[in-house]
């Protein structure tokens, strides 16, 4: 079975259960991004789950481990960036209600970048301000010292 058949079968089974008006039933989607925004990939994985019906409460967006983007990568601007590039490509395939949660990893990311304290100020008061945004979540909550992290996005 090919990857695309999978998420048809997938797609089609979450929108079977949420035909069925289970109220407790919240569908989300976790995608990689790049620092330019949502992968193709993600990009056509939306435009498949729209098509087969599925209803997308929320889109978490992995604003992490940029790999071959190099050092020095502001990962606060660029989460804010993938956020809002998130936000219109899900107008864009119809998904006008759907909210985006914003996941980071704390200090060090893979391809070298540095998620950092005055990052999370910096995601917290662009997400304070957007209801598009849902929530910011940790990758790696066992690696938090002091819970500074937790205790900025707690605020939202």
């Amino acid at each position: 079975m090919t990857n695309a058949s999978k998420h048809t079968v997938r797609d089609v089974a979450l929108r079977d259960l949420d035909n069925q008006k289970n109220d407790a039933l919240h569908i989300s989607y976790t995608v990689e991004t790049s620092t330019t925004g949502l992968t193709a990939g993600a990009f056509q994985m939306l435009q498949a789950a729209h098509g087969t019906g599925v209803k997308l409460d929320v889109l978490n967006i992995l604003a992490a481990d940029y790999w071959g983007s190099g050092s020095g990568i502001d990962m606060g601007r660029t989460a804010i960036d993938v956020a809002l590039d998130a936000i219109q490509k899900l107008d864009a395939v119809g998904y006008t209600d759907t909210k985006v949660g914003i996941l980071v990893r704390a200090g060090a990311n893979g391809g070298g970048g540095t998620f950092s304290i005055d990052d999370a100020q910096q995601i917290y008061a662009f997400a304070k301000e957007n209801p598009h945004i849902s929530g910011i979540g940790l990758l790696n909550p066992y690696q938090e010292t002091n819970y500074n992290y937790s205790n900025i996005f707690n605020n939202l």
